[in-house]
């Protein structure tokens, strides 16, 4: 009897650790997403400008 409750004690520990491990992994890996994310944004935004940018002048010079 006693085996059988030091088995469940160790299952339900294992339980827990494997929640607070996965808990902890789902924020970390919130995290790095939403910067890399925010990083692609940034560049895409700082691309897409200077592209207009050039094209804007190009379309002036085009005028003169």
């Amino acid at each position: 009897m006693k085996e059988a409750a030091g088995e469940a004690n160790m299952t339900v520990i294992t339980i827990i650790l494997i929640g607070i491990v996965l808990a902890v992994g789902s924020v970390i890996i919130g995290q790095v997403m939403q910067k890399v994310g925010n990083k692609a944004n940034d560049e895409l935004d700082n691309t897409g400008s200077a592209e207009a940018e050039e094209a804007a002048a190009g379309a002036i010079g085009g005028l003169h």
